[in-house]
């Protein structure tokens, strides 16, 4: 297993690298400038992936 960063992880092609490298079984780090859009797509996450830090506001 490989850790991945991932930025611009709340939409678009950022969401989809991180969904696709998490299916594959890889532990995804992400971060996104809008974290409520970020919080929101968390719930998507596997159970065990579903860890936040809530960042600035």
């Amino acid at each position: 297993m490989v850790r991945i960063l991932v930025t611009g992880a709340a939409s678009g092609l950022g969401l989809d690298t991180a969904t696709d490298l998490a299916e594959q079984g890889h532990d995804v780090v992400v971060h996104a400038r809008n974290v409520d859009r970020l919080h929101h797509r968390r719930v998507l996450a596997p159970p065990p992936h579903r860890t936040a830090s809530p960042g600035r506001r």
